[in-house]
């Protein structure tokens, strides 16, 4: 898998549970920043696998 369809993939389920979230992944530094109104614990809603 590419670095690409990383990033897609993060950016699906982040925007899965807030459509408007601002996402930016920083591969060099291993970094994901996320901006969201939403207020949630990520590994709870997101406990399946990514595929």
């Amino acid at each position: 898998m590419g670095w690409g369809s990383c990033v897609n993939k993060i950016t699906k389920v982040i925007q899965a549970l807030d459509q408007n979230a601002r996402v930016e992944v920083d591969r060099a530094a291993g970094k994901v920043t996320v901006e969201s109104i939403e207020s949630v614990n990520i590994e709870s809603k997101t406990d399946k696998k990514i595929t």
